[in-house]
């Protein structure tokens, strides 16, 4: 595997300190190109202000990590290609329209969908797209 397509739950992780941020940031090392649907930048972005909502970080640091987020080595693709496949795809699995676009595109890439979402993960197993999606951890 040589491509990924992160979504939100990893990216977040690069900058944020929480459970297997050290598993996300193993995936920077590794190589890959990592991919992303350009809506993953509104996620960290909500992400980050539910934090400052929370008081668990200040405004200064969430500008810092929204500004390093953007400069990553993350290309990322526009969702209006992709909007069609990731409602199929929500709709097949149950699972959002936002973790459909990040599968839509792992498809169009042939590439796999790294998350840190185990729930996600779980829900897709066993369906048409589980072998698109993978767990941060199992990132080789």
């Amino acid at each position: 595997m040589n491509t990924a397509v992160v979504d939100a739950s990893v990216a977040a992780k690069w900058f944020l300190e929480e459970l297997d941020t050290d598993l996300s940031r193993r995936l920077l090392g590794s190589g890959m190109a990592l991919h992303a649907p350009e809506h993953l930048l509104l996620e960290v972005d909500n992400i980050l202000c539910k934090r400052l909502r929370r008081r668990e970080m200040s405004s200064e640091a969430a500008d810092i990590v929204r500004r390093s987020v953007r400069a990553m080595p993350l290309k990322l693709h526009p969702v209006r290609g992709l909007l069609d496949s990731a409602y199929l795809i929500a709709r097949e699995t149950k699972c959002s329209v936002y973790d459909g676009l990040c599968l839509a595109l792992a498809v169009a890439l042939n590439a796999k969908m790294v998350s840190d979402d185990l729930r996600l993960l779980r829900n897709l197993a066993g369906g048409p797209v589980a072998q698109y999606a993978l767990w941060v951890g199992d990132v080789p």
